[in-house]
């Protein structure tokens, strides 16, 4: 007596004839289902046709080109892994968004993964925005060891995150014009500029008000205006002769401060020059920073206004370039 076929055959031959019939009407990717759903339950003859089936869909699948919405779900799977991968999250999770729209199988599933990863990078973030809203309090205030000291203790995600690395750039820029003040402010107190030193301490201040040596600067800068008031109290008319009225004054050059009336020259001349200087670099970031504390020093001051417009020409050049050539 001949039995019934089994279950097990009955989705065998159910199987085959759906890959052969999707095969023939061009359908590879369903033709493949199918031909392994049929490998997982056939035997003999049968699985050997399920292997052949397979095979064909396998080298219908590599022949033909993709369509535009399988380009669309491949593009919007790597964009949102690159971006995930840069800390860009909110980006990523879009990308995702837009491959579930466009992906099917496998790719729908790795298009659902990558959202659940943006979104428990977007929670990671969101925990991280009042340490950084606290970060750009203490910048605001120029404390910068401060902002630097709360941005350090933040975890990774947080601190790769391009808010992070934004933070990250204005501290390190803001300490770069915070020494280079300071170097023109010792030049100053060297020079026995007690004027001009003043102004470059409160420059140095608008900058960085935990600037390392900040206390002994003002030590030396008191010392400096005590001793000044000092040689014109005695240089008064009475305790001195006439002709020697003169002479303290002219013993106390001032050095790379061209005007009496302008004795913040050097400093402004200083932060120009780190401004060219990180331009030619095209460290152009660097360089509207240096301008910004330039402007801060003569806001009406040409050559900074100049140098202004031009990092911004530059940048906008180099910025085409790049573009370009991609």
């Amino acid at each position: 007596m001949i039995g019934n076929p089994s279950k097990k055959e009955d989705t065998c031959e159910l199987a085959i004839n759906g890959a052969a019939q999707q095969l023939a009407s061009g359908d590879a990717a369903a033709a493949r289902s199918q031909a392994v759903l049929a490998l997982a339950s056939c035997s003999g003859e049968a699985r050997a046709k399920a292997r052949e089936l397979q095979v064909a869909a396998d080298k219908a699948l590599a022949a033909r080109k993709p369509s535009k919405k399988e380009d669309a779900c491949e593009l919007a799977i790597n964009r949102a892994s690159q971006q995930l991968a840069s800390g860009d999250a909110a980006a990523a999770r879009s990308q995702a968004v837009l491959a579930l729209a466009s992906c099917s199988g496998e790719a729908r599933a790795k298009a659902r993964e990558l959202q659940v990863a943006a979104d428990k990078a977007l929670a990671a973030l969101a925990n991280c925005e009042r340490d950084f809203r606290g970060i750009a309090s203490q910048l605001g205030e120029h404390r910068l060891q401060s902002a630097g000291k709360q941005l350090n203790q933040q975890d990774s995600a947080c601190a790769e995150s391009p808010r992070g690395k934004a933070l990250a750039l204005q501290i390190q820029q803001g300490q770069t014009a915070a020494d280079s003040a300071e170097a023109v402010l010792r030049r100053l107190l060297a020079n026995d500029d007690a004027k001009g030193a003043k102004a470059g301490l409160d420059q140095l201040l608008a900058l960085n008000r935990e600037q390392a040596d900040l206390a002994t600067l003002r030590q030396e800068l008191q010392a400096l205006q005590t001793a000044s008031r000092t040689a014109v109290n005695n240089a008064q008319p009475g305790t001195a002769s006439p002709a020697a009225v003169p002479e303290p004054q002219a013993a106390k050059p001032v050095v790379a401060v061209p005007a009496p009336a302008n004795p913040q020259h050097e400093l402004l001349q200083s932060f120009l020059r780190d401004a060219e200087s990180a331009l030619s670099q095209l460290k152009f970031d660097a360089a509207k920073t240096y301008v910004e504390s330039a402007r801060r020093v003569d806001p009406n001051n040409p050559q900074a206004a100049a140098l202004a417009r031009r990092i911004k020409e530059r940048e906008l050049q180099y910025l085409k370039e790049e573009t370009s050539i991609k």
